[in-house]
């Protein structure tokens, strides 16, 4: 909580001295602070861009805006409650949220499963992805016209982060 000096260099970034180090502070960095005042759009869980658009996935609901603007932004109908999890998936919007597996298009979003609490999803290979939900693991398909789920049987504990590694599944769960 002690700032013990302050220099600026010649690229107008700013070092300060600390009491436990030393602090980097990048003016210029294209990442900036959002401060949601009103409190309408909650605790973020998740982010993501696609299709010139910002996703913002919360406990209240997931809301959009245009990227690189200051417009205000505006809440998906169809997704109050909690996002977990915003992802770019062979070019398609996924959202894992605590009544099931969204795809978002734009403002709109399409339910592919009502499985409770989708907390992360993977692509395996084309048209399969896996995704870990409160109750165990899943595997999605898509055969362009429907999505089928179906529950890997004999896992029934809540899958919140997974990683593949060496034809095997990792799982991480509570």
């Amino acid at each position: 909580n002690t700032i013990l000096d302050v220099f600026e260099d010649e690229k107008g970034n700013i070092w300060t001295a600390l009491d436990n180090g030393v602090s980097y502070i990048n003016l210029n960095s294209s990442i900036k602070v959002f401060s949601d005042q009103s409190g309408e759009i909650g605790s973020i869980y998740a982010a993501a861009a696609h299709d010139g658009l910002l996703y913002l996935g919360t406990n209240q609901g997931l809301f959009y805006r245009r990227l690189d603007t200051d417009d205000k932004f505006k809440f998906v109908e169809g997704t109050q409650g909690q996002v977990w999890f915003l992802e770019v998936l062979d070019d398609e919007l996924f959202c894992g949220h605590h009544t099931g597996t969204l795809k978002i298009d734009q403002n709109k979003i399409n339910r592919i499963a009502s499985i409770q609490g989708t907390w992360q999803i993977r692509q395996l290979e084309d048209n399969k992805w896996l995704q870990g939900n409160y109750d165990g693991l899943y595997v999605m398909t898509n055969d362009e016209s429907q999505w089928n789920v179906s529950k890997i049987e004999g896992f029934d504990n809540s899958a919140r982060h997974f990683e593949f590694q060496n034809q095997k599944i990792f799982v991480n769960h509570e």
